[in-house]
């Protein structure tokens, strides 16, 4: 009788965003200047950090004819993080705190990922000077060797 190994890991390509604009905006400029249709999701993508689910924004595009899901993930978000220990110098303190959904690219605001049928090293570096033309994106980057968490945060 043969053996069968399941693979679950998921195939995908990664790019990381600078830009200083808010999530939809971004998304505005990438659906107008991609052809695309990415549009937010119901639910965002949640984090639990110490007892605390942080919150990502999450967009999402199927496109039927290249069979790839797109997803733009915000990749910060500041939270307040209310201290209410009793004999502490900062009893009753809310401090503001940043999280990152992939805290090894903490220099990228936004996170593509498209999983489905991969590129090919031409189609990515098509995709991503068609992506460095949009004028309120400073970076575009490939994104490659994630430690195990981040790996983890991308399965969703």
């Amino acid at each position: 009788m043969p053996n069968f190994v399941l693979n679950l890991e998921e195939k995908y390509s990664l790019f990381g965003i600078r830009s200083k604009l808010n999530d939809f905006t971004l998304v505005y400029f990438l659906n107008k200047h991609l052809n695309i249709k990415l549009s937010r999701e119901n639910k965002d993508l949640s984090i639990i950090h110490f007892k605390k689910k942080i919150f990502f924004s999450l967009f999402s595009y199927y496109n039927s004819d290249s069979d790839n899901q797109w997803n733009i993930i915000k990749n910060k978000n500041q939270f307040k993080n209310i201290n209410k220990e009793q004999n502490s110098l900062f009893s009753n303190n809310q401090m503001s705190m940043l999280m990152y959904f992939l805290p090894e690219y903490k220099n990228f605001d936004f996170i593509i990922k498209i999983s489905g049928l991969l590129f090919n090293k031409k189609e990515i570096i098509s995709l991503i000077n068609k992506i460095n033309n949009i004028e309120i994106i400073s970076e575009i980057s490939s994104i490659e060797n994630l430690s195990t968490q981040s790996r983890g945060n991308l399965c969703f």
